[in-house]
């Protein structure tokens, strides 16, 4: 079996690039590979700093490219992720996740910030194989750097994302302080504009009545919110199911969206997800069920989602119940993490065979 390298950046962000890592480490693992996680901690550098920004992400990242290239004599294979292996010439692989210059476009940022991360992004994926998250992605990399990538969609666990019994559910209402007989509406992601906390809010204001779970990846909420918002941290994946089995729907408005696991989960959980066109969004707005909760018109992203949200809401049980198993089924056959192991264990015992 082979001893394999990650490339990643910072350790303690807790963000999707170190979760795909090390999903994908496990599934190495489980193949007997012998896996190293090469992140910022590794470096032991004076320079890193948790959590990691501007110049000194640079400055990083330089760093860690050229410790993975030092040390690759210890290594069958070293796998890049985005950016992180821009620097790393022996690293055969770039995952890519993000694309600077269209994150800063749909997000209004510093051109500065594209140009640079555009600019190691290429870097990272010159004259190596290529593989992007999702066909967004895909057609962002084309456009912005006229690389061809192969297309291998995140996945989603369904053995813990999946619909509870009615009776399973009755018990969670008092664990999780909800009132049953109250629409609820679950957001799992970061609480800021990116991630559409901004539209959360909105639809929390013009439906008081509605009462609204937000699960925080990592971060908190600053500013004073909502009053019908209750905000949980940290929860595990066992926990933010029972979270979206409890919600009528969720609610993923990101203005910028590679994958996104969350639309993936609450699918799978059978509960409907009202997500941007962006990551499996871009791959789903086409499906007759799935793609009335892909919003349409970015330039009015709060009013689509609050009248998605009405009109779900508004529809009977069983309308409910026929779009919820329509979707259940789409995303648990295409979306499975055992496809996409499957087809990772593919690309890495060709990048092996090759060496």
């Amino acid at each position: 079996m082979a001893h394999i390298g990650i490339l990643y950046g910072d350790e303690e962000k807790k963000g999707g690039i170190r979760a795909y890592s090390h999903m994908l480490g496990d599934v190495l693992k489980s193949q007997g590979h012998q896996i190293t996680y090469l992140s910022f901690a590794s470096l032991h550098s004076p320079f890193y700093k948790s959590p990691t920004s501007s110049w000194r992400e640079l400055l990083l990242t330089y760093q860690l490219g050229t410790m993975a290239d030092y040390i690759s004599p210890q290594y069958d294979l070293i796998i890049g992720n985005g950016y992180y292996g821009a620097f790393c010439k022996h690293s055969p692989l770039t995952i890519y996740h993000f694309v600077y210059p269209s994150y800063v476009k749909y997000l209004g940022e510093s051109p500065l910030k594209g140009i640079v991360g555009g600019y190691l992004e290429k870097k990272a994926g010159k004259d190596k194989l290529r593989l992007s998250v999702s066909q967004f992605l895909a057609h962002e990399v084309t456009k912005y750097y006229g690389y061809n990538t192969i297309v291998i969609p995140n996945g989603v666990d369904i053995s813990i994302f999946h619909k509870l019994s009615s009776n399973a559910k009755k018990s969670l209402y008092a664990k999780w302080n909800v009132q049953a007989d109250k629409p609820t509406i679950a957001f799992v992601g970061r609480w800021n504009k990116r991630k559409g906390a901004d539209v959360v809010e909105y639809v929390a204001e013009h439906l008081p009545y509605v009462q609204i779970l937000a699960v925080l990846g990592y971060g908190a909420i600053k500013e004073s919110i909502a009053p019908n918002i209750t905000v949980f941290s940290q929860l595990n994946h066992t926990e933010i199911n029972e979270i979206y089995n409890l919600a009528d729907i969720v609610l993923y408005p990101s203005r910028y969206e590679p994958f996104g696991y969350v639309t993936a989960e609450g699918w799978s959980a059978g509960t409907p997800v009202i997500t941007t066109p962006m990551g499996l969004g871009y791959e789903i707005k086409h499906h007759p069920i799935l793609g009335k909760f892909v919003i349409s018109d970015m330039e009015h992203i709060k009013n689509e989602t609050l009248n998605i949200v009405k009109w779900y809401l508004n529809l009977d049980e069983g309308e409910r119940h026929d779009i919820s198993n329509e979707g259940m089924a789409y995303i648990r056959k295409h979306y499975s993490i055992d496809t996409w192991a499957n087809n990772m264990h593919e690309v890495i015992n060709y990048l092996l065979s090759t060496r």
